[in-house]
């Protein structure tokens, strides 16, 4: 039987709400302490706040990069580190912190630095709609329509306490509307890419605004970045335009893909704009033997779940096939536990999770191709020395990276058998 904690589900049905990360994609700071667990590399989390109060002390910006595989928990991380913020005194009273996703703001395809800028924008109208806020200057909303619409609009704007003067109508308008198909036309996008220098100053602007009504700085917390589509766009957002948001007068946390970092230009064109922290993925297994990350992703499903519901042998054949990332983890165990609930059954068992395991690793099967299936199995065969010549690989979690001493690239374990299974086609 696996520990015992406090306000884990006794049931399978809530269980599975426990478990729903669509509908619980991000944790929220009232549940960190019941179902965060901190990992074996939580220093690297720790060392970024350590970088923003040195930053603040000085009156200086911190630029910083969270970097890590999709997957692998930087948002939950991230809320943590946010909350720690906002509790320790020096922090909470010179910073305004704005966290949010980018997928909620204007997606995640064929997002640039213009999307970015645009979703800071709409995310300090956000904040100012809050209660007790003073009003922020309301012509950039309009001004945002017309860059994306091709036309003005005239709004009332509202008059209670409650939203502070702000066009609450046209805010929700542009911010449900930006990540819709019709603002993603090919057009627009490069209309708005163009408008470097009107964005920038839309954004010094409404950062000064904010400092002379509030008398804090913002400090934006973005994630998702890493999983922007394609990924020679969330590439290009750092090697091509990582100036432009290293010289705005705030601090800025951005997640960034692991992948970035085989790109020759990695450092000198973005270390040299923002520093890096890393969420790095720890194996769950190592020469056969079970980790210290091993217990920790075990507490992350008894943390949700009470033990008697789910075999032992079961949390345990989802870790081995996770690879150490939380969202698989996750994923699994919310499948195998539908499963379970759909037959009748009292409790989650091994051939429920390898059920769910096999759904997962169809995902891999329909997007893998030849060439790469080819470099996997180069990669595989090569063995740790290798060196992942595919950056999308990576991105889409086929090759998980360890940074251990050194670091090591493999095969994600649910792959493996795909792999397998292509070898054994080509030797026919």
């Amino acid at each position: 039987m696996g520990e015992t904690f406090d306000g884990a589900a006794h049931t399978l049905e809530e269980a599975q709400h426990r478990f729903d990360w669509r509908n619980w994609e991000r944790m929220a700071p009232d549940q960190l302490e019941q179902y965060y667990e901190k990992r074996t590399n939580h220093e690297h989390l720790r060392t970024l706040l350590v970088a923003l109060r040195g930053a603040v002390s000085r009156s200086k910006f911190l630029h910083a990069l969270y970097m890590g595989p999709p997957g692998c928990g930087k948002s939950t991380d991230l809320t943590w580190w946010v909350q720690r913020t906002s509790e320790e005194r020096g922090l909470d009273e010179p910073l305004l912190v704005l966290h949010f996703q980018i997928g909620e703001t204007v997606g995640t395809h064929d997002v640039g630095f213009a999307e970015v800028a645009l979703a800071m924008v709409l995310e300090i109208y956000e904040r100012f709609n809050r209660p007790n806020m003073p009003p922020l200057f309301g012509s950039h909303l309009h001004t945002v329509r017309e860059w994306l619409y091709g036309e003005t609009t005239t709004t009332t704007k509202s008059t209670s306490s409650r939203q502070a003067g702000v066009e609450v109508p046209l805010l929700k308008f542009l911010k449900l509307g930006s990540s819709t198909r019709r603002v993603r036309e090919e057009a627009v996008r490069t209309h708005l890419r163009q408008l470097l220098p009107e964005l920038r100053a839309m954004l010094d602007e409404l950062l000064s605004e904010v400092e002379e009504k509030t008398g804090k700085t913002v400090l934006f917390v973005v994630d998702d970045l890493e999983k922007i589509t394609p990924v020679d766009v969330a590439l290009g957002l750092f090697l091509n335009h990582g100036g432009f948001f290293a010289d705005l007068a705030c601090h800025i946390v951005f997640t960034a893909p692991s992948s970035l970092r085989l790109d020759p230009r990695y450092t000198p064109e973005v270390l040299k704009h923002f520093a890096e922290s890393r969420a790095t993925l720890a194996r769950p297994v190592r020469d056969g033997q079970e980790t210290q990350e091993f217990d920790a992703l075990r507490r992350i499903v008894y943390r949700r779940v009470d033990s008697a519901l789910i075999e032992t042998q079961a949390v345990d054949r989802a870790i081995r096939s996770s690879g150490g990332l939380v969202a698989h983890l996750i994923d699994a165990i919310e499948r195998s536990i539908l499963l379970a609930i759909t037959r009748d059954e009292a409790s989650v068992t091994v051939s429920h999770v390898d059920e769910a395991l096999k759904e997962i690793s169809a995902r891999y099967l329909a997007a893998l191709r030849e060439e790469d299936y080819e470099e996997l199995d180069r990669l595989e065969r090569r063995g740790p020395n290798a060196h992942v010549e595919k950056p999308g690989l990576l991105h889409s979690l086929a090759v998980l990276e360890y940074p251990d001493s050194p670091t090591e690239f493999v095969v994600h374990p649910l792959v493996k058998p795909l792999l397998e299974r292509w070898r054994a086609g080509r030797s026919k």
